[in-house]
């Protein structure tokens, strides 16, 4: 637009200034023809008015033009600094699927050690279960689990009110 409106007013200041030579030769021959002179005369007052329209109208063009470049500068810094953000915003993505992959192996790995040492310490229960019987009311014949009983067991005969050693 800002184009186009520069050419409409390069055009409009050109035709003025053909109406201005025009508007002289009619003032050197307005001593003979009076009548003509006064008409060329408004006409080329009437061109210059409009030239000066047009050349209002070209500058005002001209600032809407430098107004709509400096909006598409300021438009392309913000998706220049948008599209940086973006890629900053992938980049720490990618680093937190990558931190949270290694968090889910490292608690695939804490939930086998804790799954061991349950085990090693229900292993432990009953070791120590099957050695330290606890408190019975006559000799015991087999642990608490139902196994024979090993040598050394201890146990608590309440009857007796004595503490007991299986051999």
């Amino acid at each position: 637009n800002a184009a186009t409106s520069e050419t409409n007013a390069s055009t409009s200041a050109t035709a003025a200034a053909g109406s201005a030579t025009s508007a002289s030769t009619s003032a050197t021959t307005a001593t003979t023809q009076a009548s003509a002179a006064s008409t060329s005369a408004t006409n080329a007052s009437n061109s210059a008015s409009a030239a000066s329209t047009s050349e209002t109208n070209a500058a005002t063009s001209e600032t809407n033009a430098a107004t709509s470049a400096t909006n598409a500068s300021n438009s392309a810094t913000s998706a220049s600094t948008s599209a940086s953000t973006a890629t900053t915003k992938a980049t720490e993505a990618a680093t937190s699927a990558t931190n949270a992959a290694t968090s889910a192996t490292e608690a695939a790995t804490s939930k086998t050690a804790a799954e061991a040492a349950k085990d090693a310490a229900l292993a432990a229960l009953d070791n120590f279960d099957d050695r330290y019987l606890g408190q019975k009311t006559s000799d015991p014949t087999v642990d608490n689990d139902g196994d024979a009983l090993v040598s050394g067991s201890l146990y608590f005969n309440t009857v007796d009110d004595v503490m007991k050693v299986y051999e």
